[in-house]
């Protein structure tokens, strides 16, 4: 609304300078207008940086809103299907072993099946996740699909104490199966979330005192 007005003003006072014309006058109306210009640049940046804040607080919201709440068993059979498909989707485009500096660090702590097993992908243009998928993947920077890992960033990739926390839900996979791991997810995410989290900082521990 703020912009919309000074971006009216900003018309009039243009008008107003065509029609005074050459002279002190038509300059001190130019002058006028860059200010006005300039404000409805500045308010229009401004409403972009609120819409965008609004957008992430209302993403946030609705994600705790939607973890908060026991969902339906087909919430769950509906998370195993994206997480398959987007797993596929990942290999049809090309997948990684995790890198060697990463696989020396974590050896120590995670068994060689699953480091064997593992891999990842940088981003994804068009990773058609569900939008807990995407939420999981922007906020936190990997989502873990079975035995793959989809980094939103690629230097988090290099980053062992990152993989660790992905590594614990790669185990998570391992241990319940897809349909077993999503069930678990939507019935009680915070477990299997803080297994991962205490897991990893377990492990930076470690590899610090190692150093």
């Amino acid at each position: 609304m703020i912009g919309r007005r000074l971006r009216t003003a900003a018309t009039c006072l243009a008008l107003a300078a065509a029609l005074v014309g050459a002279g002190p006058a038509a300059a001190s109306w130019r002058d006028d207008w860059d200010y006005t210009l300039e404000r409805s640049r500045e308010a229009g940046q401004q409403a972009r940086e609120a819409a965008e804040r609004a957008a992430r607080e209302a993403a946030r919201r609705s994600e705790r809103e939607l973890r908060g709440r026991r969902l339906p068993s087909e919430a769950a059979l509906a998370l195993a299907a994206t997480i398959r498909m987007t797993r596929d989707r990942a290999h049809a485009a090309g997948v990684r072993r995790p890198p060697a500096h990463v696989v020396r660090a974590l050896s120590p702590y995670f068994s060689s099946a699953v480091l064997n097993q593992v891999r990842w992908r940088p981003p994804m243009r068009s990773p058609s996740m569900s939008s807990l998928l995407v939420s999981w993947y922007f906020r936190e920077g990997a989502v873990t699909l079975h035995d793959v890992v989809l980094f939103s960033d690629e230097r988090l990739a290099q980053d062992p104490a990152f993989w660790a926390h992905e590594l614990t839900h790669v185990e998570q996979y391992r241990r319940y199966g897809v349909d077993g791991f999503a069930q678990r997810y939507v019935s009680d995410w915070e477990a299997l979330e803080a297994e991962a989290a205490q897991r990893a900082r377990r492990v930076a521990a470690a590899m610090r005192a190692r150093r």
